[in-house]
């Protein structure tokens, strides 16, 4: 069964406090009484007779996206649909952009000890300390060629 929109809840609402019974109202709107009772329960309860929020998966495409989609189907309406879903990047991009920038700071962070090791302790503790930044700093750099050459990758088939 449909839900009710907004405008009928109102008006459900303004015929009871009106001074109608839920029967008459029920009656005079043909929704069932139960919906009635509890759209005031619900009033009473929460002040507000709007919608909840639900749960779900979470969507991966933006609003644009979906404009898009709805565009590029209005101009081609015999794409299937996975020729269609091909055209369409979700937020997967947003990840690995995330991850691109986590390493960015990682190296940052690293300089930054090192220069600070270099000028505050001993020669022999600074080699130790150089050695495993580089070696650090090599994996960083190998992470990010991996996650590019994947991004590019995925883009290629896409």
């Amino acid at each position: 069964m449909p839900r009710l929109s907004e405008v009928d809840r109102h008006r459900a609402l303004g015929l009871l406090q009106e001074g109608l019974p839920i029967s008459e109202v029920s009656l005079r709107m043909n929704i069932n009484r139960t919906t009635i009772f509890r759209l005031r329960q619900r009033l009473h309860e929460t002040d507000t007779v709007s919608d909840r929020s639900r749960s779900g998966r979470p969507k991966c495409t933006t609003q644009r996206q979906d404009r898009n989609l709805v565009r590029n189907h209005m101009n081609n309406r015999f794409l299937s649909a996975s020729a269609s879903s091909r055209q369409t990047r979700g937020r997967d991009n947003q990840q690995v952009i995330v991850i691109v920038v986590v390493v960015v700071v990682v190296v940052v962070v690293v300089v930054v000890v090192v220069v600070v090791v270099v000028v505050v302790v001993e020669v022999v503790v600074v080699v130790v300390v150089v050695v495993v930044v580089v070696v650090v700093v090599v994996v960083v750099v190998v992470v990010v060629v991996v996650v590019v050459v994947v991004v590019a990758a995925a883009a290629a088939t896409a």
